[in-house]
């Protein structure tokens, strides 16, 4: 089974589709991406192992460039694959500290003797629930950022291997 990528329409259709607010969407990109390189990545490995045993022991210039490109390209498309999960990491510890930093300026603020008995002018009045909100939304914020981090970390591997099956298969 030859890899067949998603035609243009439908890929700008699902790109559009996600958001923050809908992780399970980003979820299935993540894994229709998964597939698609679980297709194309045979295929290169054969069509590159055949290309190695065609040259044999003196390969041709384009041959020993697609050889040294083989280890290149793996390395770089990792690399980008581990920058792109921890960039994520890093936005998510970023909102944690800031919900962390409000809910500790809403606890101070509860034992300001000033606000003991708060006037109805009392612009600094809180909301009972503050804190409680504040740990839902920590909550929410990191089931949206693991498939965030998850494709991050796939996307330039799927990149990767899917354009190469493409160009190889063309030659």
């Amino acid at each position: 089974m030859f890899y067949v990528p998603l035609s243009p329409d439908t890929l700008r259709r699902y790109g559009r589709a996600w958001s923050r607010s809908n992780p399970a969407l980003l979820w299935w990109q993540t894994g229709v991406k998964t597939w698609q390189t679980m297709l194309a990545a045979p295929q290169v490995v054969a069509h590159r192992t055949a290309r190695m045993a065609a040259a044999g022991p003196f390969p041709s210039l384009l041959d020993q460039r697609e050889f040294m490109n083989m280890g290149t390209e793996k390395v770089i498309a990792f690399s980008q694959g581990w920058m792109g999960a921890t960039r994520e990491m890093l936005v998510l510890q970023q909102e944690v500290a800031m919900v962390a930093a409000r809910q500790w300026w809403t606890l101070m603020n509860a034992f300001n003797p000033g606000r003991a008995f708060p006037m109805p002018w009392n612009p600094m009045a809180m909301p009972a629930g503050a804190l409680v909100d504040g740990m839902l939304s920590t909550g929410s914020r990191a089931m949206s950022a693991l498939p965030r981090m998850a494709h991050s970390a796939v996307s330039p591997v799927h990149a990767k291997a899917t354009s190469n099956a493409k160009r190889l298969r063309g030659s």
